[in-house]
């Protein structure tokens, strides 16, 4: 009850805090978010499942040319759940798209006894995930300025934030990803041409 209520008095406050243009959170007296068009940090994360085959882990460059839909989360979070989840889930419902991925990290700021590798596997059985999800410390929310959980970023197909906030409405997430798809995908890097000396 205590969650629920801390995120319905987060969202109230919104309209005094939110930035259209920049689409981030800015609440006074706290340290700024991650600038718009500044590279996605990397997600460091050693524990995984539901990942496709072949792969053990996952990071940002592993989606370069991509657009990702990254999901913070608590598994014992009330915000995640009563919030966070649906916010989710009507953004998948929104956009239907080959290029656009979604993933989730449970990102353990707090009740580390309970927030476990576990909780967050009955986590996204319960709740249906099927795209990748992973489980870290905390540090990952000090590197995307993360205050709390839920949050959610969008990166682009460059690897570069183009959203990141605690809460977004399912219609500014389409338009963001949107944006974000309509721009061109990264060229391949080429490969340095073998030399071979006779």
């Amino acid at each position: 009850m205590v969650g629920r209520l801390a995120f319905v008095v987060a969202l109230l406050s919104m309209p005094q805090c939110w930035s259209q243009d920049k689409a981030t959170m800015e609440l006074p007296g706290l340290p700024a978010h991650m600038k718009i068009g500044q590279p996605a940090p990397n997600w460091l994360t050693a524990n995984w499942f539901n990942l496709p085959d072949g792969k053990s882990k996952l990071d940002v460059d592993d989606y370069r040319g991509k657009v990702v839909v990254l999901f913070l989360f608590q598994s014992k979070c009330e915000g995640c759940r009563d919030g966070g989840v649906p916010i989710l889930a009507a953004i998948r419902g929104s956009v239907q798209h080959a290029d656009v991925r979604y993933v989730a990290i449970q990102a353990v700021y707090e009740l580390a006894f309970a927030n476990t590798l576990d909780a967050a596997k009955a986590f996204a059985k319960e709740f249906e995930f099927d795209f990748p999800v992973g489980h870290t410390g905390s540090d990952i929310m000090k590197r995307y300025h993360a205050l709390f959980s839920p949050w959610f970023v969008i990166i682009d197909r460059h690897g570069k934030i183009q959203f990141s906030s605690f809460f977004v409405a399912p219609q500014k997430a389409k338009q963001v990803i949107e944006k974000a798809l309509a721009e061109p995908a990264p060229k391949p890097v080429a490969k340095p041409k073998k030399r071979y000396w006779f």
